[in-house]
C-alpha cells in the first residue's frame, strides 16, 4: 500500500521543509519554516469508530446474490452512522447500491438500491436484521419478487470497519511568501479492517494484513517520528470494501494528504488485495502475463472514453488529453479487485475533478491474465474457462 511522501522529522526547534517544485516561469517560493511549541505532548490519540459489516448470500427469486450490510460512517465527515452497503448477482457480478441515513434496526429494513443504469429496487424485509432476511423486491414495471438470504462468511472473511486518529504535537508555520504564519496540528486519521472470529487468528493472515487496534497505533506514531505526518494533514475520507469472497479481500481508501501551506490536498488512491487461502498480497504483476501492461491501459482507456472523454477534453482543452494522461497513472497503485471486474482509479484530472473510476470487466481482461491466478475462481463463477 503507497504511502504518502515523507519528510525528515526535525532534530531540532525549527526545521524546513522544502515545498513542491515550481514551473520554470515562476520563482520557486520561500520554504516553509516550522517551529515546534515546547512544552506540548509529541502525539495525542483519539478514541476510533468502528463499522459493522455483516455478510449474507442467497436468492431473489432464481438469481444467486450476495448482499453486504455496513452501519456506521461511510465517509470521514459523517457524524451520524448510516446503514449503507450493496447487492450482486453471485453470477455476474452487477452490483447495485444504497445507503440510508434514517434506520432503526428494531424494525424491518427496507432498503432503495439503485445503480447507474438500473431502476431502482426496492427490498422490503419481513424481519429485523438478523442471521436471516426475507422479503420481496418490488421494482417498477416488474412483478414482486422474493428473496431469502443467510449470514455467510464462507470464501470470505468476517470484519469490521474501524478508524483511528492521532495528532501531532502543535508547531507554528511561517509561510513566507505564502501567507501569514499560523499554528499548525498534523493529524493522521486512518481507516483500516479489523479481521474477526477464526480469521483474525491465521498467521498468514496477519502477517498479511496487520488488523489489531495496537499495530494501528504503531503506525501512526511511526508516521509521526519519520516526519511523514508532523507537517501533514494526512485523512483516509474515503473507504470500499471491494471485494469479500471467492476467499479473495480487496479494499481500497481515498486519501487526502494536505502540507501546511499548500493551496489544496494532494488526493491519493491506496488498495490492498489479498488471497485468503495463502495470505499471499495479490499485485497487479501477479496477475497479468508478462508484456501485458500496455493492452490493460488500452481497455482502460476505452471505458475512459466511453464515461469521462467529455469532461477530461473540456477540462484540459486537449483531444489528445484521456490517453496522455492515462499513460502517467501507475496501474499497480491504482488497482482494486470488484465483483464487476478490475478496478482502476486515476487523478487524472483537476483537483476540483475527483478521481476517475474505470471498471475492467473480468471476460474482458481474461486474455491478460497468467495461468493459475486466484481470478480463476471469479471467471469460474461468471461461467468464463479458467487460465491454465
Amino acid at each position: 500500500m503507497p504511502a504518502p511522501d515523507s519528510t525528515q522529522r526535525p532534530q531540532a526547534d525549527t526545521a524546513t521543509t522544502t515545498a513542491p517544485p515550481a514551473s520554470a516561469a515562476e520563482p520557486a517560493p520561500a520554504p516553509i519554516k516550522l517551529r515546534v511549541e515546547d512544552g506540548k505532548p509529541p502525539y495525542r490519540l483519539l478514541p476510533g469508530s468502528t463499522t459493522t459489516y455483516r455478510r449474507y448470500v442467497g436468492r431473489l427469486g432464481a438469481r444467486p446474490v450476495v448482499m453486504e450490510i455496513c452501519m456506521g460512517s461511510e465517509y470521514a465527515d459523517q457524524r451520524e452512522p448510516q446503514l449503507f452497503g450493496r447487492c450482486y448477482d453471485a453470477r455476474s457480478g452487477k452490483t447495485m447500491a444504497f445507503s440510508h441515513p434514517d434506520f432503526n434496526l428494531r424494525r424491518p429494513l427496507r432498503l432503495q438500491l439503485y445503480s447507474e443504469t438500473d431502476s431502482a429496487e426496492h427490498w422490503q424485509m419481513r424481519q429485523p436484521l438478523g442471521p436471516w432476511l426475507t422479503g420481496t423486491v418490488t421494482t417498477a414495471g416488474q412483478p414482486a419478487r422474493r428473496f431469502t438470504l443467510r449470514e455467510d462468511y464462507r470464501g470470505a472473511v468476517p470484519l469490521a470497519i474501524r478508524s483511528a486518529t492521532m495528532y501531532g504535537r502543535p508547531v507554528v508555520a511561517e509561510l513566507g511568501d505564502r501567507g501569514t504564519p499560523g499554528q499548525f496540528t498534523g493529524s493522521y486519521y486512518r481507516k483500516y479492517v479489523q479481521l474477526l472470529g477464526s480469521a483474525a487468528q491465521r498467521p498468514e493472515l496477519q502477517r498479511a494484513l496487520p488488523s489489531r487496534p495496537a499495530q494501528v497505533r504503531a503506525q501512526l506514531r511511526q508516521a509521526f517520528e519519520e516526519g511523514e505526518a508532523g507537517i501533514c494533514n494526512i485523512e483516509d475520507y474515503g473507504f470500499g470494501l471491494d471485494l469479500n469472497d471467492y476467499d479473495i479481500l480487496s479494499y481500497s481508501k481515498a486519501v487526502s494528504d494536505f502540507m501546511a501551506g499548500s493551496a489544496h490536498p494532494l488526493n491519493l488512491f491506496e488498495s490492498f488485495s489479498c488471497d485468503l487461502r495463502t495470505g499471499r498480497r495479490i499485485t497487479l504483476a501477479s496477475l497479468l502475463r508478462p508484456g501485458r501492461e500496455p493492452a490493460l491501459r488500452r481497455l482502460a482507456l476505452r471505458y475512459m472514453n466511453s464515461r469521462y472523454r467529455t469532461d477530461i477534453e473540456e477540462w484540459n482543452n486537449d483531444p489528445q488529453a484521456p490517453a496522455e494522461l492515462l499513460e502517467s497513472v501507475d496501474l499497480e497503485e491504482s488497482f482494486g479487485l470488484t465483483p464487476e471486474g478490475l478496478l482502476l482509479d486515476a487523478n487524472i484530472g483537476p483537483h476540483v475533478m475527483g478521481s476517475t473510476t474505470i471498471i475492467i470487466s473480468y471476460a474482458a481482461l481474461r486474455p491478460l491474465l497468467r495461468p493459475r491466478t486466484p481470478l480463476n475462481r471469479v471467471l469460474v463463477a461468471r461461467g468464463l474457462a479458467p487460465v491454465q
